[in-house]
């Protein structure tokens, strides 16, 4: 089964931020290449998105509707709600 994946708008700044920065500080050509992989990982999930795993401090608390996956030093939190 495939499933839809959606960044909502609070997701796509922080993108815009993390490309921002790099490319700031470092390089475009890094700040693009890091892009490519989240993004990658992001659109990943419309294959598998139970791979992920609950965030320590969200099920900590009975929270259990959002997963986590990782691409390099970022996390990327994630709802693997499935709407019909």
């Amino acid at each position: 089964m495939k499933y839809e994946v959606f960044l909502i708008s609070d997701a796509e700044q922080d993108l815009i931020d993390i490309y921002s920065y790099i490319a700031i500080h470092h390089s475009t050509e890094r700040a693009e290449n890091l892009f490519s992989q989240i993004e990658s990982v992001c659109y990943s999930l419309d294959h598998m998105p139970e791979r992920g795993h609950v965030p320590p401090e969200l099920d900590r608390i009975g929270v259990r509707e959002y997963r986590e996956v990782h691409c390099k030093v970022y996390r990327i939190i994630y709802n693997q709600s499935v709407f019909i």
